[in-house]
């Protein structure tokens, strides 16, 4: 994974406000940095068993969530989304994240 593309993902997001929301998280190449903000961030992978030794590296404020993006309910207040969309799902997310509520920033990887 690329240092220089992790930080300058990193650095948008620290221009918004509000919880984070990644996509597709992994194996935490991009929730460890995105943690140091101190904001609360919800980390969503459909891997459970990537989410659960991904649950058990992050921080207590950090929220583990083994699902599918797709089915997954995002909340009415507002926060923003990150994530490096896996190319055979980009379309089907980007409807997803377009027609979802409260997101008022979306920083994305295709």
């Amino acid at each position: 994974h690329d240092r220089g593309v992790i930080d300058t993902i990193v650095e948008i997001v620290a221009h918004t406000d509000g919880p984070i929301f990644e996509v597709g998280a992994g194996d935490g190449e991009l929730t460890a940095p995105l943690q140091r903000l101190g904001r609360p961030l919800t980390a969503i992978e459909i891997d459970a068993r990537r989410a659960a030794r991904l649950d058990k590296r992050t921080a207590v404020t950090t929220r583990v969530v083994d699902a599918d993006f797709l089915h997954y309910r995002l909340p009415l207040a507002e926060h923003v989304i990150v994530g490096n969309l896996p190319f055979h799902l980009t379309t089907a997310m980007l409807r997803r994240i377009l027609h979802g509520p409260g997101w008022t920033h979306a920083v994305l990887l295709v």
